[in-house]
């Protein structure tokens, strides 16, 4: 069996290298030619630039992104000719209704889904840092047709430990989704309640504390502001989706979160920013809120330090901004999990901020 796995980003490197460590003979494609030199670079072989150098493969499997109105995984669609009886599925997350718009478009080419090919939705999931492989987390498989579905069931049966089918492929959409909104909202609350505490004086890790002593409540802990390509793209399909003001209300608690965390800069002119990933201990600032917050600092005209072990002093430069000692002088320190300190505060604590000692 061939497997050739369309968008070769984070996700599907990570498919790639699995696939590839299960035994499976699989490839890439990745229109985008820096990515391919950086996984050449990487190691990672087998990597071609469109579907036609990739041959005739058994199993398609795309993860490329979404794209604006579904623009990037229309397009990648509409590039392949998947050979008879040939599996398509879909690991990109979709919004409710995306399985028939791509099913559509393959229909307007001649192909069928459950007659000439299969098309499957199945969509990723993969916690960084605690998970491993996209293979290790159960998985949602469902199809435009009984048979698609099962097609799907037959592929990912030896590789995922628990699969979940489902009947009507649009549940298998809204699950990705809901998974994220929910996670999107608990965020925005726990934003709320830090907002709370810094305006009311209060210890929000204390609070955090107090209230996680409850066995089965969790209050998840904050950040610069809800980041990611994922989160904030899944909402938006949730809201496209449910129109509710529970969720428009989440995405205004977000905003006025990041707008809060720059306006508490105020007359402050050092700041130290220690965490500019997207995620701690992961060297990737791509659509990171604390990248963007400390841009937005700057172009307010604070002097920017950041200190983030896992970019470096070089890579920090690079980024614009300068190296942070975090035993430095400061009159305002950002830091993760997030907290916010003055230099008085940091008097209290008993460190001399005058000669950064």
């Amino acid at each position: 069996m061939k497997v050739c796995v369309v968008g070769v980003g984070n996700i599907g490197t990570n498919l790639l290298t699995s696939l590839r460590r299960k035994g499976v003979q699989a490839v890439g494609v990745e229109i985008n030619p820096d990515r391919r030199a950086a996984l050449a670079a990487a190691g990672v072989d087998g990597v071609f630039a469109g579907p036609d150098e990739a041959g005739a493969p058994d199993v398609w499997i795309l993860t490329t992104s979404t794209g604006p109105g579904m623009s990037h995984i229309l397009s990648a669609v509409r590039s392949l000719s998947p050979k008879p009886g040939a599996l398509v599925s879909v690991e990109s997350t979709l919004p409710v209704g995306g399985t028939a718009r791509l099913a559509e478009a393959f229909r307007e080419r001649g192909y069928v889904p459950g007659e000439t090919f299969h098309l499957a939705h199945v969509p990723h999931r993969i916690l960084f840092g605690v998970e491993e492989t996209v293979f290790d987390a159960p998985r949602v498989v469902a199809g435009v047709t009984s048979a698609c579905r099962d097609a799907a069931i037959a592929f990912y049966r030896p590789l995922v430990p628990v699969l979940y089918p489902v009947d009507d492929v649009r549940v298998a959409e809204l699950s990705k989704i809901v998974e994220n909104g929910l996670r999107y909202l608990n965020i925005a609350f726990a934003e709320a309640l830090f907002g709370y505490c810094l305006e009311h004086g209060l210890d929000w890790a204390q609070l955090h504390g107090a209230v996680n002593t409850k066995p089965n409540v969790e209050l998840l802990n904050v950040d610069f502001g809800i980041g990611g390509e994922c989160l904030p793209k899944d909402m938006g399909f949730l809201q496209e989706a449910l129109q509710s003001p529970l969720l428009e209300a989440a995405v205004a608690a977000d905003e006025a979160h990041r707008a809060r965390l720059r306006r508490l800069a105020g007359p402050h002119r050092r700041v130290l920013v220690m965490g500019l990933t997207f995620k701690p201990g992961f060297p990737d600032t791509r659509f990171s809120r604390a990248r963007e917050l400390a841009e937005a600092l700057a172009a307010d005209g604070k002097e920017v330090y950041v200190y983030d072990p896992a970019l470096g002093p070089e890579k920090v430069t690079e980024l614009g901004f300068r190296w942070g000692d975090p035993g430095g002088a400061y009159d305002l320190i950002y830091q993760r999990p997030l907290a916010i300190r003055t230099a008085a505060e940091e008097e209290k604590r008993g460190q001399d901020t005058r000669d950064g000692q």
